[in-house]
């Protein structure tokens, strides 16, 4: 990873060119050796997450994770857990509006976007949950997901209609327009 990648990245989850370098001096204290870019990002997104959490920011929590998620997978690494947590955090980010807005959280209030990503999310488009549902069934990403880098995201079912949702899954900032598998000629 470069250095203007990781500080483009630092940016990107809400921290500064500021925290990158202070990072960075904190790394080599530490290290008594200069870090990698990849190694400030790491850092700088794990207090972002600490730092979200704390503040019920769940939006910066997805995001921090997700873009460690993205990271993961453009390196070819495991990045399903990572991808994982910040769609629980996303979870936690709906709950947290909902309930600030002094709206009900019963119900089926989230629904999964799941068109263009794969035949095997196609069963979860559409599909609704309750918050405890999908905190406890955690659907996604879907651990068989063929994509490799899985398309669907949340959305909350009661205000928006169909149409409308699928604009925001075409707007989903981690997403990844693969190819679509060749189809099986017989």
């Amino acid at each position: 990873m470069s250095v203007k990648k990781a500080q483009r990245l630092v940016q990107e989850i809400g921290a500064s060119l500021e925290d990158y370098a202070r990072i960075e001096a904190q790394l080599i204290a530490e290290s008594c050796s200069p870090p990698t870019p990849r190694d400030i990002f790491w850092r700088a997104a794990n207090e972002m997450i600490v730092v979200g959490a704390q503040q019920n920011n769940w939006r910066l929590v997805s995001m921090a994770y997700g873009k460690m998620a993205f990271t993961l997978f453009e390196e070819d690494q495991p990045h399903y857990q990572l991808a994982k947590e910040s769609k629980r955090a996303s979870i936690m980010g709906y709950m947290e509006s909902r309930a600030a807005a002094k709206r009900p959280l019963d119900g089926k209030v989230l629904r999964i976007l799941a068109n263009a990503c794969c035949e095997e999310c196609e069963h979860f488009h559409l599909r609704e949950y309750t918050f405890d549902e999908a905190l406890e069934q955690a659907p996604l990403p879907p651990a068989a997901c063929s994509r490799g880098w899985c398309n669907c995201c949340w959305d909350n079912a009661r205000s928006k209609p169909v149409q409308m949702a699928q604009e925001k899954l075409a707007r989903n900032p981690f997403r990844v327009d693969l190819l679509e598998p060749k189809k099986k000629s017989y």
